[in-house]
């Protein structure tokens, strides 16, 4: 089960209160603004947002910020629709839920937080070709907010190595490395990010310990129907090294595998990150951007929008076959014997590699 949570900056939420002139009006009477950010992706089955309140009025905001029921609606309830030709299918009321993974460094609350849900568990996931309508109510009808969203659909995973015996080719020799192509499909996201999480296990003596190393690959809009990336074998092995450490009492390392996530967004979160990247005027007037709607007199701030995530976990050692290996045979010997990890301890543990006779390699673990 996967949890996606978009949670404002502090930065973010500053820039709000004191553009007055762009946001809310500080001389007129107190008011609530409502603050709500949601994600869905058809692969999860909880399904997450955040509804706060932003307000000005007398005293100092500050004070407010670090008070936790200060900044959530008194009375609210919120519901998700889905629709197909415009016909209510299913629906959902939101619950809320308490986390105590926030931040306690800056000027908000923490590390408690609160976050409302639905669930799809048990059930159909969300569907590529409906609509999702958000409807929030606060005060028994005086300020409602509604939005839509699709879903990110067609998103597809590599194509050139999506095949399970489909083996990434970072060095053709000793010191020569070569990049592994990354193409996925489009779909109708319009930006993506490509990532990799490796797999691998460190040894002191018969103890294990796993750990899994990030390298971000890409981020970026399509070039027509496809993304197109390419992962550098130098950065590959670097990428490695640099999260490692030279422990002197780690006996043997070991590659376990590689898991390629691709994440498409939908044009609304798009423009949302597009309008709240950091502005390059001397002025620092930035233009907002949401594609929530709000009762007459009121202002609401935030993006209900969607994106998908797809992974594809490709193990070094497989128990179905031989033949599997994330990483080939090159690449295996340039990861054992390199001169970037060389000293690292690595050792390959694949069948091909500890064969009995000619087939054994020098790399294998003994």
């Amino acid at each position: 089960m996967k949890l996606f949570i978009y949670i404002f900056t502090t930065a973010v939420l500053l820039t709000h209160l004191s553009s007055c002139r762009d946001e809310i009006n500080a001389t007129g009477s107190y008011q609530h603004v409502p603050v709500i950010y949601g994600l869905l992706d058809q692969a999860d089955t909880l399904h997450y947002m955040k509804i706060n309140r932003g307000f000005v009025g007398p005293g100092n905001a500050l004070e407010f910020s670090a008070i936790m029921d200060s900044n959530y609606f008194e009375n609210m309830n919120a519901k998700v629709e889905e629709l197909i030709g415009g016909n209510v299918i299913r629906s959902w009321d939101l619950r809320d839920t308490l986390l105590n993974n926030k931040d306690t460094n800056g000027v908000f609350y923490g590390p408690t937080h609160r976050l409302f849900y639905f669930s799809t568990a048990n059930m159909d996931p969300l569907k590529e070709d409906a609509t999702y309508r958000l409807t929030v109510n606060v005060d028994e009808g005086d300020l409602i907010v509604t939005g839509e969203t699709r879903l990110v659909a067609n998103f597809a995973t590599s194509t050139n190595v999506s095949s399970p015996t489909a083996q990434m080719r970072f060095a053709k020799k000793p010191e020569e490395y070569q990049a592994q192509s990354l193409t996925f499909s489009k779909g109708t996201s319009v930006f993506a990010n490509c990532r990799m999480n490796i797999k691998v296990t460190e040894y002191r003596g018969t103890i294990a310990d796993t750990l899994f190393i990030p390298w971000n690959i890409f981020e970026g809009e399509a070039a027509g129907n496809t993304y197109s990336s390419a992962a550098q074998g130098q950065s590959f092995y670097q990428t490695i090294r640099n999260n490692l450490t030279n422990d002197n009492t780690i006996t043997k390392r070991n590659l376990e595998g590689i898991e390629i996530i691709y994440t498409g967004g939908a044009i609304d979160f798009y423009n949302y990150l597009t309008v709240a990247k950091p502005s390059s005027s001397l002025s620092q007037n930035k233009p907002t951007y949401t594609n929530l709607t709000v009762t007459d007199g009121y202002q609401v701030i935030g993006l209900f929008s969607s994106r998908h995530e797809v992974r594809d976990y490709k193990p070094f050692v497989s128990s179905l076959s031989q033949s599997v290996r994330c990483i080939d045979a090159n690449s295996t010997r340039e990861l054992c014997q390199g001169t970037i990890l060389g000293d690292y301890l690595f050792c390959s543990q694949h069948p091909q590699d500890v064969a009995s006779g000619p087939s054994n390699k020098d790399y294998a673990c003994q």
